[in-house]
Parts: C-alpha cells; structure tokens; sequence
C-alpha cells in the first residue's frame, strides 16, 4: 500500500509541475537520432505538435516546446563601408579620352526582403572619389538611389551561421564633380546609371539576427553631363558591413 502512495504521489508531481510550468508531459517512445554534422543532428521526435524551427528542450519525464517565431529572418536591415581604386575616362564631346586613376570611399544602406535562396530590395550609395594624373585633379561626390538583389549559395534561415553569396546593383546615379587643371577649375554636374557585380559572405557568429558582411565588388558608372561630355567610370572595391535580419 504504501509503494502504491508514493507511485501515484510521484505521477501526481510531474502532472502539477506540467500544468503550472506549461511544459507537455513526455510520451512513452524515444528520439532517434539519424544523422549529426557538429552541432547539428536529424532526428525523429516523439509525438508532438511539431513546426520546422521549433526549439525542443528535453528534461526527465517531460519537454517544453517553444515557437521559433523568434529567429525570423524575413527582412533586413543593412551598411556597408567600400574603399576602391577608381579609374575615370572622360571622352569630350569629339575630343580625345582622357584617363585618370585615384581612390573611392563609399558607404550603402540596403533594406532587402529574404526569401532565403535569394536577397531583394532598394537600396542607396553615397560615394567620393579624388583622383589625378599630370594635367590635374578631380574630386566627385555621387549619390545613387536603386535596387540590389543578392543569390544566396546557402539559405538564408535560422540556424545557418555561413551564407556565402553574389549580388547585382542597378541604380540611377547625380554626380557633382570639380576639377583643377593648368588651364583652371571649374564644377560640373552629370546624371547616368550604376551598374555593380559583388561576392562575399554573411556571416552569424552570435545568433540569427545580426550578420557580418564581407567581399569584393566591381562597379561601373556611366554619366554625361550637360556639355553631352561623357564620364565612364569603373571600381574594384572592398566592403564590410552589418546587417540585422527581423
């Protein structure tokens, strides 16, 4: 009798916990497991009203299960940081080209939609560039408003801590230049297009909403400005970044 007692008061324990700590008292079958790679495992679970992402804490007697509506990412936030050598051939109106060679700094805030294979959104560039050569200097400042989207080698979802990737920029661009030659200075204005091809890597080191970004870009700008005086203009850069992805 007394063995009887203290079965059904230990039966009533695991009840009262289950019921005031929420948590869902376990079935009587076993989790298999069917494949591990580090950290991570396929398994079979027990019964159980169970959704892709869900986190399964398993304890003696019981588990608790919560929602993985936490490590969403559906959309993202982003800036990136580029430095590049820039090289300018600006083609007179029936002149000859003349080519000059310096430096860019440049800075871009994207916000993008995951659809996890692949990456969508508006985003903005501002960029300035010094460059030289014999015959004098050239400073510009760009602003560039248009549109990015980014093909993801591995999916962009909760869990995944390395996404390497390649994107493409297009983008409407307004340059307002000024230059300082032997003959004299003078300031300018010019509208064209951007074009942009960039690899890299999303990287997730602390958890699934805030990414480091790193990697090359090439870009190319075609402008002319009011004197029909054409401006071709290409980059390679070096980015770093960070995104947050809610």
């Amino acid at each position: 009798m007394r063995a009887l007692i203290k079965s059904l008061a230990y039966k009533l324990s695991l009840i009262s916990l289950a019921t005031l700590g929420g948590f869902a008292p376990a079935k009587e079958s076993t989790m298999k497991i069917l494949k591990v790679k580090g950290q991570k495992a396929v398994v079979v679970l027990p019964e159980g009203d169970f959704e892709k992402g869900d986190d399964v804490r398993i304890f003696t007697g019981f588990y608790t299960q919560s929602s993985a509506d936490n490590g969403i990412r559906k959309y993202r936030m982003g800036f990136d940081a580029s430095v590049g050598q820039s090289t300018i051939e600006i083609v007179p109106d029936g002149g000859d080209a003349v080519e000059t060679t310096g430096t860019s700094f440049a800075g871009t805030v994207t916000f993008g939609f995951n659809q996890k294979q692949f990456e969508f959104g508006p985003t903005l560039t501002i960029q300035n560039s010094s460059l030289e050569n014999d015959g004098g200097s050239l400073e510009t400042q760009a602003l560039a408003l248009g549109g990015f989207f980014d093909y993801n080698f591995s999916l962009n979802d909760t869990g995944v801590m390395y996404v390497p990737y390649v994107g493409l920029k297009l983008a409407t661009l307004q340059e307002s230049s000024k230059a300082d030659t032997d003959s004299g200075s003078g300031d300018s204005d010019a509208s064209g297009f951007l074009y942009s091809l960039e690899g890299g890597l999303k990287y997730f080191p602390y958890n699934d909403q805030v990414a480091f970004t790193g990697g090359a870009r090439y870009q190319t700008v075609d402008i002319k400005d009011s004197d029909d005086e054409q401006q071709i203009t290409t980059d390679i850069e070096l980015f770093a970044g960070v995104s947050l992805y809610f």
